[in-house]
């Protein structure tokens, strides 16, 4: 998933079709307040929503398209993965 805005990505609708052990990756920046959320989620509370941890980093040189304004997108660009449990 990229930049998320507004939906629940953990929602149960992503959870019936990923099957257990299956990953998801969402990438997205800090200033989305969506992602952000996500991204700030402790292990446990990721637990509680069924999914594993396997990683989250800032992605070095990311490849950036342009706001709806036209305008490139400014910022880093963060990734978390997880797994349905």
């Amino acid at each position: 998933m990229q930049n998320p805005y507004k939906y629940d990505v953990l929602n149960p609708e992503v959870s019936r079709v990923l099957e257990s052990g299956g990953t998801v990756e969402i990438t997205g920046g800090l200033k989305n307040g969506t992602f952000n959320k996500l991204y700030k989620m402790s292990e446990a509370e990721l637990q509680e929503a069924g999914y594993t941890l396997v990683s989250k980093r800032e992605i070095p040189n990311p490849v950036k398209g342009n706001r709806t304004d036209g305008e490139p997108v400014r910022g880093s660009v963060f990734e978390i993965v997880l797994r349905k449990n």
